[in-house]
């Protein structure tokens, strides 16, 4: 991208609408056989969709309880990593203090 054209896509409210305009923009100003600019289009199709769909998924709230299960999982998983790299540092017990507190 040229500096005016990151500068647009950077002011505009809803980038992903504003990046698969200007895609439809360069391909329609494209010399293409009809075939292959009707996978490309129904390629741009999809990629909105998924768009929309990821967006919908960004901005539902996370439930309580997978939050919760989420920080026990994390926690357990560094508490318990010392021991898994007990052989790979060759059984230093100085490890196990370190992995605690960083």
């Amino acid at each position: 991208l040229g500096a005016k054209e990151a500068e647009v896509l950077l002011n505009v409210k809803h980038r992903p609408t504003r990046v698969l305009q200007d895609l439809s923009l360069l391909m329609r100003r494209q010399e293409m056989e009809p075939p292959t600019r009707s996978k490309i289009d129904g390629a741009l199709s999809a990629l909105g969709s998924a768009a929309g769909i990821m967006e919908r998924l960004y901005k539902q709230p996370l439930p309580l309880v997978y939050s919760r299960f989420s920080g026990r999982y994390l926690a357990l998983w560094v508490l318990l990593m010392p021991f898994a790299l007990w052989g790979e540092l060759k059984g230093s017990w100085v490890l196990i203090p370190v992995m605690l507190f960083f």
